[in-house]
């Protein structure tokens, strides 16, 4: 989806966005509204695990790695700590699919390939999941789903059906300058233009830190 015209760079609440982050906040808010699931891909550095809690403040996230299987999104063996029985617990997206609220998969690209859409195509069609525990699950009114992650494979059709998707690319130098010169009083043109271009060489090198 194609932002319109974007307002300058500012302060939403107590987070800085670019300009361009604005407007894809603006766009996820409104698709997230309009009860759509939503995914915010791009480079890393471009915000976007930031964008999601701003979008779903109270929403619980899941930090997704490449050990994580498909059984591991919906539901994992656990040990009550009263009868030191075994027993299922819910990950946060089935949490939130019986609460009605939202769940955040925090680096959906890091999953193994296939694992998103086992474990999940179906409640993101449908609303329904059928749990490791043996009991199926409908999805209470109100749940959303919402994936911060870079481009990759895993965004297939099948995925990709299930969202509207939201790019959320790095900050450019220009906008670098705006929110130093925003948040830094009294800095210098010249000390600002020499942070953006050391920031601006650090993540061509790769160091998604800056």
């Amino acid at each position: 989806k194609v932002e319109g015209d974007l307002a300058p760079g500012g302060l939403d609440g107590d987070l800085w966005l670019s300009a361009t982050q604005k407007g894809v906040l603006e766009g996820a808010r409104a698709d997230f509204e309009n009860g759509e699931h939503v995914a915010l891909v791009g480079p890393a550095g471009g915000g976007k695990s930031a964008l999601a809690r701003r979008l779903a403040p109270d929403a619980a996230s899941q930090a997704c790695h490449r050990d994580l299987t498909a059984r591991d999104l919906l539901q994992r063996r656990d040990t009550d700590a009263a009868t030191g029985a075994s027993v299922w617990k819910d990950a946060p997206v089935v949490a939130a699919m019986r609460s009605g609220e939202a769940a955040i998969l925090d680096g959906a690209h890091r999953l193994p390939r296939g694992a998103l859409a086992a474990a999940l195509g179906r409640a993101l069609h449908d609303g329904v999941v059928d749990l490791p525990d043996g009991t199926r699950l409908d999805a209470a009114p109100g749940f959303r789903l919402i994936i911060a992650a870079e481009p990759g494979a895993w965004l297939d059709g099948e995925v990709a059906a299930c969202f509207s998707s939201r790019a959320a690319p790095e900050w450019d130098r220009a906008e670098t300058k705006a929110a130093l010169a925003a948040l830094v009083p009294g800095l210098s043109e010249k000390r600002a233009s020499m942070v953006a271009r050391v920031a601006d060489q650090s993540r061509s090198a790769g160091d998604a830190a800056t």
